[in-house]
C-alpha cells in the first residue's frame, strides 16, 4: 500500500485557512472485497428507476453522482451506520471534541492526535465561537471499480474527486456558522467491512469578512468601472480562494472566475505592474492575501543572503510607502513582505520569513 501523506496548509495570515487530509491512496488488498456493494446497487438503481427524468439515469456500471437532499438536523436515511457515523462527525466538531473525531479516521492514514487537535483548533480561532455545524449537502459517489477520475455531479454544478479504491463512497459538505465567518468543510467517507471512515477532510473558508465569493466578484466589477484592474484582479483573486477545492471538488464557478480574473489581465500582466511599482527588485512572487480586516498584498522577494528583523522591518516599510502611493492599493490593508534566498522555492514561504505592515491611508 502506497505510504499516507498528511498536509496541513494554513493561511500566512489569521483568516485564511485551507486544512488538508488528502489520501493519495487507501487501496485495498487483492483478497479484500469491495464493502457495502448492496448499499450502492440500492442507491443507485432505486434513484434510476424513480427518476422520471431518462437523461440524468445512469447504469450502475457508469461512474456518477446522486446528490441526497438532507433536512437541516441531519442526512437523509441513507443506512442507520452511516446517518449514526455522521452524526458523529457533526458532534465531534460541535464539541471540540478532538480524540472522538481523531477515532473516525481511516486507521490506513495513520493520522497523528496533534493533526486532528490543530483542526478543531483552527475551526474555533479563525471561524469563531460559538459556531453551528449542520449537513449541507451528501454527495453519493458510484466509481463504479474504485477508479479516482473526477465524477461530475449534474444539477449542481460541482466536480469532485473520489479516492481511489472504493466503488462507493459518499462526500460529505458540512456548513460551518461561525461567530465571524462561514465555512465547508468536505469530509470524504469510504467504508470498510467493519465499519465508515473519514478518507478525506478539506475546511474550505466560504466568506471573508461576511461576504462570499459572489460579493468578492462584484466588488471586482465594482473595481473595474472605478478603472482600477489591478484592484479588480485581487477582488477576483480572493473570490477564487474561496472555493478552491484543492484536489476534493471543483465548482464550475472557479473556473468562471479565473476566465475573468485571466481577462481583467494575465500573470504575466500582473507581476509585470507589481514589479514596476519597485524599480530593480527581484519580486519573485506576488498575489492577494486574506487577513483580518479585509485584503492585503503579498509579496515574496529574492535576497543574497540571510538578513535581519531590523532591515526587514525597514525594508518592508519602505515597500509598503512605495505602494500606498498607488490608487489601487486604496482598499488594500496592507503588505506582508516575505523575503526568500537565492535557491528557495518562491510559491513556498522562506526560511528567513517575513512581516505584515498596514498602510496609513
Amino acid at each position: 500500500m502506497q505510504q499516507r501523506v498528511k498536509h496541513i496548509g494554513f493561511g500566512i495570515t489569521l483568516v485564511l485557512a485551507l486544512i488538508h487530509a488528502l489520501p493519495e491512496r487507501l487501496a485495498k488488498g487483492a483478497d479484500e472485497k469491495f464493502p457495502k456493494e448492496l448499499l450502492r446497487n440500492k442507491i443507485f438503481l432505486d434513484s434510476n428507476s424513480n427518476s422520471n427524468d431518462h437523461s440524468s439515469r445512469h447504469p450502475l456500471t457508469e461512474s456518477s453522482c446522486l446528490i441526497l437532499k438532507s433536512p437541516p438536523k441531519g442526512p437523509n436515511n441513507i443506512e442507520p451506520e452511516f446517518n449514526k457515523f455522521v452524526t458523529s462527525i457533526i458532534q465531534s466538531l460541535k464539541n471540540k471534541a478532538d480524540k472522538d473525531l481523531h477515532a473516525l479516521f481511516h486507521p490506513r492514514l495513520k493520522i497523528a492526535q496533534s493533526f486532528v487537535d490543530e483542526i478543531v483548533a483552527k475551526v474555533a480561532n479563525n471561524y469563531g465561537t460559538p459556531y453551528d455545524v449542520s449537513v449541507y449537502r451528501i454527495l453519493a459517489l458510484n466509481t463504479v471499480d474504485g477508479s479516482p477520475n473526477a465524477i461530475k455531479c449534474e444539477g449542481d454544478a460541482i466536480t469532485v474527486y473520489p479516492l481511489y479504491g472504493y466503488p462507493l463512497q459518499f462526500s460529505l459538505w458540512l456548513q460551518v456558522q461561525g461567530s465571524k465567518e462561514i465555512a465547508r468543510i468536505f469530509v470524504q467517507i469510504v467504508p470498510t467491512e467493519q465499519r465508515w471512515n473519514i478518507g478525506g477532510f478539506h475546511v474550505q473558508q466560504w466568506t471573508h469578512e461576511g461576504q462570499d465569493f459572489e460579493a468578492w466578484t462584484n466588488r471586482a466589477l465594482e473595481s473595474l468601472k472605478f478603472n482600477a484592474p489591478l484592484a479588480a484582479y485581487i477582488d477576483y483573486d480572493i473570490a477564487a480562494k474561496l472555493i478552491n477545492g484543492d484536489r476534493f471538488y471543483e465548482l464550475d464557478a472557479l473556473g468562471k472566475i479565473i476566465s475573468a480574473r485571466d481577462n481583467v489581465m494575465s500573470k504575466e500582466n500582473w507581476t509585470k505592474q507589481i514589479s514596476n511599482v519597485l524599480k530593480n527588485r527581484d519580486i519573485s512572487y506576488s498575489a492577494s492575501l486574506l487577513i483580518t480586516g479585509g485584503s492585503a498584498l503579498l509579496l515574496r522577494l529574492r535576497v543574497k543572503e540571510e538578513i535581519s528583523l531590523e532591515q526587514i522591518k525597514k525594508d518592508c516599510q519602505n515597500i509598503v510607502d512605495e505602494f500606498g502611493k498607488q490608487n489601487w492599493t486604496k482598499r488594500l490593508q496592507g503588505i506582508r513582505c516575505s523575503y526568500l534566498l537565492p535557491n528557495e522555492d518562491p510559491t513556498k514561504e522562506g526560511a528567513i520569513g517575513g512581516i505584515f505592515l498596514p498602510f496609513t491611508h
